[in-house]
């Protein structure tokens, strides 16, 4: 009798620990999700590419959409130019790949650099991962959304990919912006149901700011 107690005294706490720790990871990724997207919004009204934060959308915070992923880096160092949605071309580099598992299935993107901002002393450690998933044009922006990365976020080989803070691409707001069309190979074959949804605000047009 005092080993079954023992025995559900201990998978009870347990269990408790384990709640506990899904709770207190959920409510970090909550806080963290919640103020970058508070960053986000800040530099779209700076931008002018939104007349208010309100009119932005988002999925809530799901931890199964914050993965840890395998970094490899890109073998050829040569840049070449992803087209926008404007119809004007910029330059990137092929900075390596990530695989991971999302819902055990497994997936692989690439993460490219932009040539430009290598010249900045602010953006020049910027990694860029743009991706299409099947919300896009439904639930999500129809050209797809982006994901912003530090070079100092891979640490031995490993890369946290958190689809929560995916935003959409000024183009989302309106037209005269020029914004990379995500290339094929970074097309995903599933739903993401996480990070910032459709734009439903007044368009903006730059040209006539």
């Amino acid at each position: 009798m005092r080993v079954v107690l023992f025995v559900f005294s201990f998978l009870f706490l347990s269990c408790s620990k384990t709640s506990q720790g899904i709770v207190e990871n959920t409510n970090k990724l909550e806080k963290d999700v919640s103020w970058t997207r508070h960053l986000q919004a800040k530099d779209k009204l700076k931008d002018n590419a939104i007349r208010s934060k309100d009119d932005l959308a988002y999925y809530d915070a799901d931890l199964d959409y914050y993965v840890i992923g395998k970094f490899t880096k890109a073998e050829v160092d040569q840049s070449f130019d992803i087209p926008t949605y404007s119809g004007i071309k910029k330059e990137f580099y092929t900075y390596g790949f990530v695989d991971f598992e999302l819902k055990g299935v497994p997936y692989k993107l690439s993460i490219y650099r932009n040539v430009q901002s290598m010249q900045s002393k602010k953006y020049k450690d910027y990694l860029f991962l743009p991706f299409k998933d099947e919300t896009n044009g439904s639930e999500t922006y129809g050209g797809g959304r982006y994901i912003d990365l530090k070079i100092q976020d891979i640490q031995n080989d490993q890369l946290v990919l958190n689809f929560n803070v995916a935003y959409n691409p000024y183009c989302a707001y309106g037209n005269g912006w020029n914004c990379p069309i995500p290339p094929i190979e970074n097309h995903m074959s599933t739903s993401i149901y996480a990070g910032e949804k459709a734009y439903k605000g007044p368009e903006v047009n730059r040209e006539n700011q």
